[in-house]
């Protein structure tokens, strides 16, 4: 490789470096809200961990229950793992179980925040896996518009707000009895969409859960330069060091 090649990858690279740097998140991690007829409970997951060469993982080593203030318990969060790329990326599972009664369960990542992307586009997925925990049957419905389980949001400034890039997988997904399971899952497309000028980014599920019964989710979401404007990057740096020969 030329020195002029290995100038440009350096350039790149600190690129990409700053705004690994400068990414943050807002508030929790993930909030868990559970409500049903017995009450409401709300689970604010707080990380203690940070960006390291751009990354944050964290997540629950052990199930929590979620109660009321009166001491019901609403539901069960039984796993959470979320990872977080500054590039950026949202990537989030978990798994649910709902108390003594139909319980509606909204689950909001962060608010992802980073250095502008001007030209930017984007891609999402989602799946949830139903199951029957008591052999009666299980039915999942998911709260948004078009019965849908999960949204990708950008530029909201608020976690669960703003632009919404894509709301993915139909529902319900409904499980006859027997103690078996179902899957659903959806993409937003094949390919990224161009989305424009982006700084933030965030996803949630909202559904509504049969007693006593599971749901796992899992979702990514990604934004990325377009790839004319990483073509304009590269040339701009190859320009920059034309002007300093």
């Amino acid at each position: 490789m030329n020195p002029r090649s290995n100038r440009v990858l350096a350039i790149l690279a600190l690129a990409a470096a700053a705004g690994a740097a400068s990414a943050s998140i807002s508030g929790s991690l993930v909030t868990v809200t559970a409500t049903s007829s017995l009450g409401t409970a709300q689970l604010e997951f707080i990380t203690n961990s940070s960006f390291e060469n751009g990354v944050l993982i964290d997540g629950l080593s052990e199930a929590v229950d979620m109660v009321d203030d009166d001491g019901d318990v609403i539901a069960t969060l039984s796993n959470l793992n979320v990872l977080l790329i500054a590039d950026p990326v949202i990537n989030m599972n978990f798994a649910v179980f709902a108390g003594a009664a139909d319980t509606s369960f909204v689950i909001t990542s962060t608010l992802l925040s980073f250095p502008n992307i001007a030209s930017a586009t984007a891609r999402a997925s989602a799946g949830v896996t139903v199951t029957d925990s008591n052999g009666d049957g299980a039915t999942a419905t998911g709260d948004f518009d078009r019965d849908k389980f999960f949204r990708a949001f950008y530029n909201g400034g608020v976690a669960g707000s703003g632009t919404v890039f894509s709301s993915l997988i139909d529902s319900p997904v409904t499980i006859p009895d027997g103690f078996g399971s179902d899957k659903a899952s959806e993409e937003s497309g094949p390919g990224f969409d161009a989305i424009g000028s982006v700084d933030d980014m965030s996803t949630e599920f909202r559904f509504t859960l049969s007693a006593l019964d599971q749901v796992g989710a899992t979702s990514t979401f990604v934004v990325v330069p377009s790839p004319a404007s990483i073509a304009l990057a590269s040339l701009g740096g190859l320009a920059m060091l034309r002007r300093k020969r």
